[in-house]
């Protein structure tokens, strides 16, 4: 059943991470705001470079105090969150969901 939990999260939020990224010029489009395609897919970018990074870091650092598991929760919610920004359709709301959902996506190769 362990097995199974944790299949279903990495491939809800990878699944989740793939599609914003092919699609996010689509996404900005129908916002109004098609030129900033290439600033929503930096910033998925970088946000997903430097957790893969922190997180990692911090995972080693506080496995004492917060599990693996509760990381992967967090990290669960960051990805809710993403994906709730996303559907605003407003400009601010879409690039923060872009900004949570490439964290989640690069927190999960940790």
């Amino acid at each position: 059943l362990d097995f199974w939990l944790l299949w279903f999260a990495q491939f809800a939020v990878f699944g989740m991470g793939v599609a914003t990224n092919q699609n996010l010029s689509l996404i900005l489009e129908s916002a109004g705001n098609k030129a900033a395609a290439g600033l929503g897919v930096a910033i998925f970018a970088l946000a997903s470079s430097v957790s893969r990074m922190v997180v990692g870091v911090l995972s080693d650092s506080y496995k004492e105090v917060i599990s693996r598991f509760n990381w992967l929760q967090l990290v669960s919610i960051w990805a809710v969150i993403g994906q709730a920004l996303l559907s605003t359709m407003s400009f601010i709301g879409i690039m923060a969901g872009v900004l949570f959902a490439g964290l989640a996506f690069g927190a999960f190769f940790t």
